[in-house]
C-alpha cells in the first residue's frame, strides 16, 4: 500500500487473468489520521479516481456493485463516469458500457478517523489483447488534488506450459554440476516434495516480479 497524508490507499487485482475474461479491481482508502478527510459540505469531497486500461472493456454496473461492508455507514458514494478520458462526466452509465474510458467515485460525507472505503470495477480483456502485461493506477484525494497513488499488474497468460524435472546435480565426474540430469547417473533422480515456485520476470533483469503460482514437485519423480 501506498501512504498519503493521514490516510492509506491500496490498488489490488489479479495477478494473472486469460483472454476473455474480465479483471476485477479493488481500491481502498483507510483514514489513519486524527480528523476527518473531506467535508462535501466545504466542497472538498474525497475523490477515488482510476481509468479504464487501454484497450480493455469496462463491465456494465461493475462500478456501482458494493459487497457488505465495503462503505461505513453513513457514507454513500456518486459514481461519475467518463466517456471522453475526462473531459466530460456523468452520473448515468454510458451505453454501450465500452465506451467508459474513466471513473470516479465520490464520497458523500467524510471519512471519519479509522473508517475505510472500498470501491470496485472490472473491465474485459479482448480476445485479441497482444501485450503480456496490464498495469492500472488509481488516485484518492479530494476533487482535483490527488493525495496518492497505487498501481497493480496483471500477467496476460496465454497456451504456454513449463514442466521439468527436481533433481540433485551430482553425477560423477565430468556430469558433476553441468546442469543437466545425467540419465547414466543412478544418483541424479527425481525429489519429490520440493516446492516450486513460477515468477514472471516483467524488467527482464534476471529476478522474478510477479508470482504466477507454487507448486510441490510429484511424488517418485520431482516433475
Amino acid at each position: 500500500p501506498v501512504e498519503g497524508p493521514d490516510m492509506t490507499f491500496d490498488k489490488s487485482g489479479p495477478v494473472s487473468a486469460t483472454l476473455g475474461t474480465a479483471i476485477p479491481y479493488v481500491m481502498t482508502t483507510a483514514n489513519t489520521g486524527r480528523l476527518a478527510l473531506g467535508d462535501p459540505a466545504l466542497g472538498r469531497p474525497l475523490v477515488i479516481s482510476d481509468s479504464i486500461p487501454a484497450d480493455l472493456a469496462y463491465v456494465s454496473g461493475s462500478a456501482t456493485y458494493h459487497e457488505a461492508g465495503d462503505l461505513p455507514a453513513g457514507v454513500g458514494v456518486t459514481v461519475l463516469y467518463s466517456a471522453d478520458h475526462g473531459v466530460t462526466w456523468s452520473t448515468t452509465e454510458p451505453s454501450p458500457a465500452s465506451r467508459v474510458t474513466d471513473l470516479e467515485w465520490w464520497l458523500d460525507a467524510p471519512l471519519d478517523v479509522g473508517q475505510s472505503v472500498i470501491v470496485r470495477f472490472q473491465a474485459t480483456v479482448p480476445m485479441g489483447y497482444a501485450d503480456v502485461t496490464i498495469t492500472n493506477c488509481a488516485t484518492v484525494g479530494f476533487d482535483g488534488t490527488p493525495l496518492s497513488e497505487d498501481c497493480t499488474t496483471t500477467l496476460i497468460e496465454g497456451d504456454n506450459s513449463i514442466s521439468g524435472t527436481v533433481f540433485e546435480d551430482d553425477g560423477a565426474g565430468s556430469n558433476f554440476a553441468n546442469g543437466v540430469k545425467d540419465a547414466g547417473d543412478a544418483g541424479e533422480v527425481g525429489i519429490d516434495l520440493i516446492l516450486v515456485s513460477l515468477y514472471y520476470d516483467s524488467d527482464g533483469d534476471g529476478v522474478g516480479d510477479i508470482l504466477l503460482r507454487t507448486v510441490e514437485s510429484a511424488a517418485s519423480t520431482g516433475s
